[in-house]
């Protein structure tokens, strides 16, 4: 029962990350430019969550687009749940971008240089914090 209850709270807060991450794409500035802003992730044995996200833009592209993580959430019952995001890569066409990233207490900025861009741009990223990799190769949440 009590691993059952750890799988549920893990996948809440599995969803509750992933919705944390892609809700803010719209927020990134050049939105309005932003056709289309898909997500596909999957769980790591480590309990950390890889994530590809690919954007493709309406028209021409802008100078840069700007997406923001917080990586810090509150719950209701006054539980902080800190996230880091790191390995961030941005490619276009299969060429690396060098998106510059700056990070804060509670967030992590990336902005990719996408001026004249015909093809989509794929970020990847890491997300560790959701979840703890167990002794026997279980997933903890704490």
């Amino acid at each position: 029962m009590r691993r059952m209850h750890a799988y549920v709270r893990f996948v809440a807060i599995l969803l509750g990350a992933c919705a944390l991450l892609t809700v803010l794409a719209p927020a990134a500035r050049a939105a309005d430019q932003v056709k289309t802003y898909s997500v596909a992730a999957s769980i790591n044995a480590d309990g950390s969550l890889a994530v590809k996200a690919t954007i493709t833009f309406d028209g021409a592209s802008p100078a840069s687009v700007n997406q923001v993580f917080d990586t810090v959430t509150r719950t209701a019952e006054d539980l902080e749940y800190r996230f880091v995001v790191s390995d961030i890569v941005a490619l276009s066409g299969g060429t690396n971008l060098n998106a510059v990233v700056t990070s804060t207490t509670t967030s992590t900025t990336v902005t990719i240089p996408t001026a004249n861009l015909t093809d989509p741009v794929e970020l990847s990223y890491l997300v560790k914090g959701a979840a703890l990799a167990g002794p026997q190769g279980e997933t903890i949440v704490s």
